[in-house]
């Protein structure tokens, strides 16, 4: 019976000790940005991750959770052009007893620019050629022009370009109606929210 008990104690001092030791672990977490003023919008390349180097026990790091993880960058108080946000333990949350000892990248440079209002002409995009000894007549587009928000380019409206999605000329043997979606860039945004269903009346004949 003593020796039970002993190994029992054993036993237990070892996996009290296991669980106080102090481990390190590496991972790799989204980066979001929050709080962008309405004027501005973020242009060209943004880091998408973040990797930390974390410290804690093996129960503590088996705790965090990796999908829920992610690094938030404030941009309430961001500035027309580029800068520098440092990145620390500010900028996501932890489980109480995991320390964040490193992180890389531990800075960013991204671009912000404002935003402008302007109309632009909906471009329909034709794919291929319409059916032998036909030709196109007239096309017309509804709506003809949408207004958008683009950002600006060096101080001054950036010509902005959207268009539909793809029309089939091969597949078009008499006058036809077409509802389309829009494509455009994606820094490029409607001002009404969303973008509207497109019609592209196409008027054929020989």
């Amino acid at each position: 019976m003593f020796v039970s008990l002993s190994l029992a104690v054993f036993f237990w001092s070892a996996l009290t000790i296991a669980q106080g030791e102090m481990l390190e672990k590496i991972v790799t977490v989204p980066v979001e940005y929050t709080a962008s003023p309405a004027s501005l919008i973020l242009v060209g390349d943004k880091q998408k991750e973040v990797r930390l180097h974390l410290s804690g026990s093996k129960s503590d790091l088996d705790s965090v959770n990796q999908d829920e993880l992610n690094v938030k960058i404030d941009l309430s108080k961001a500035v027309p052009g580029k800068q520098i946000f440092l990145i620390s333990g500010e900028n996501l949350r932890l489980p109480k007893n995991v320390k964040l000892l490193d992180m890389v990248p531990s800075s960013m440079e991204l671009t912000l620019a404002e935003i402008v209002e302007q109309e632009v002409n909906i471009k329909p995009q034709l794919v291929g050629k319409l059916p032998a000894r036909l030709k196109i007549i007239k096309i017309e587009v509804l709506p003809q022009k949408i207004k958008v928000l683009s950002p600006m380019a060096d101080g001054r409206s950036k010509a902005v370009e959207v268009i539909t999605t793809p029309i089939y000329l091969e597949s078009i043997y008499n006058d036809t109606s077409l509802y389309c979606k829009i494509i455009a860039p994606p820094t490029v945004h409607p001002v009404d929210k969303h973008w509207p269903d497109v019609e592209v009346v196409i008027k054929v004949g020989p």
